[in-house]
């Protein structure tokens, strides 16, 4: 009966213990999880026996992916089976509307709404109201991530002169210049100097900021690009002299007799021994011999010179 009484309490045990974790089911603590990646959201989660719920969010400003808040916070105790609510970036930028029309204060009120800046504002007379926006750079539609900066051309109303004052060009990029040059109805010419400066960045303008231009007037501007460095060029090795063929033919003189003889060929290459010892009258030499540009003969007695010619 041992046996039976053993299993029969084991069994109980099991169940009770089912029980318990029926009605007391297991907490988890939530992990931080907000700028971690969704792989390693989900990898936290994983064995905690916690749902997740992901929605979407749009910050163009941090990585596509990321967790961008959590519901509940971290640290909050959760019990097997509930929820976790994550929000995960899906980096979508935002286009630029069309500004036009609307007077500034309202178009700068719309970049901020938007999360932009306002980089600087150009005036040029217009049959426009005073303080109407004409234009936009960069222009409308174009996709832009939170922070960035955007130029206004705002109408100076009708002048009685027909002429608009010049913006400041210098600093901006050709681009912008270039846009605020036709925006006014100019005409711009571009010169472009090596410069240190970064590549594109207008250096100097003419006329100057604030001159009072007719519609059609002439702009100069001057645009920094990369200078190149010309490194001095060696002029290369003259070409080294061919090789040709040389023939001897010669007759030890008389007084070459019983005394040291030497027969040398001097070339490009500089003197080469042909012959050496001691000399025999009327003794016979003859050859032909490779020598590398201009060539000649030597034939030395008792080691100096006695006769030297050209083949």
């Amino acid at each position: 009966m041992a046996p039976g009484l053993l299993l029969g309490a084991l069994g109980l045990w099991l169940l009770s213990q089912g029980l318990y974790r029926y009605f007391n089911p297991p907490e988890y603590a939530v992990p931080e999880l907000v700028g971690k990646s969704a792989r390693e959201a989900f990898l936290l989660l994983k064995d905690t026996g916690l749902r997740l719920e992901v929605a979407e969010g749009n910050d163009p400003s941090k990585p596509k992916e990321v967790v961008l808040a959590q519901e509940p916070p971290p640290g909050t105790r959760l019990r097997e089976g509930r929820t976790v609510r994550l929000v995960l970036n899906q980096a979508r930028l935002n286009p630029l509307p069309d500004l036009a029309s609307l007077r500034q204060e309202e178009a700068e009120a719309r970049l901020r709404e938007l999360g932009l800046r306002l980089e600087g504002t150009a005036q040029v007379e217009s049959a426009e109201p005073l303080g109407v926006v004409l234009a936009s750079s960069p222009p409308p539609g174009t996709p832009l991530a939170p922070g960035s900066g955007v130029r206004l051309l705002v109408s100076a109303g009708q002048g009685q002169g027909h002429t608009s004052p010049l913006p400041k060009l210098t600093g901006l990029t050709r681009e912008e210049a270039l846009f605020l040059v036709n925006a006014a109805g100019l005409q711009a010419q571009v010169e472009e100097v090596p410069s240190g400066a970064p590549a594109g960045l207008v250096l100097a303008q003419d006329p100057a900021p604030g001159t009072p231009m007719p519609p059609g007037s002439g702009v100069r501007l001057r645009v920094a690009v990369q200078g190149e460095v010309q490194l001095p060029t060696t002029p290369p090795p003259p070409p080294e002299p061919a090789f040709r063929e040389v023939a001897l033919s010669l007759d030890l003189p008389p007084e070459a007799e019983g005394r040291p003889v030497r027969l040398t060929l001097l070339d490009a290459r500089g003197e080469q021994v042909l012959y050496e010892g001691l000399g025999q009258a009327g003794l016979h030499l003859e050859g032909t011999y490779r020598a590398q540009g201009e060539a000649r003969f030597r034939l030395y007695l008792d080691g100096e010179v006695l006769q030297e010619w050209s083949p």
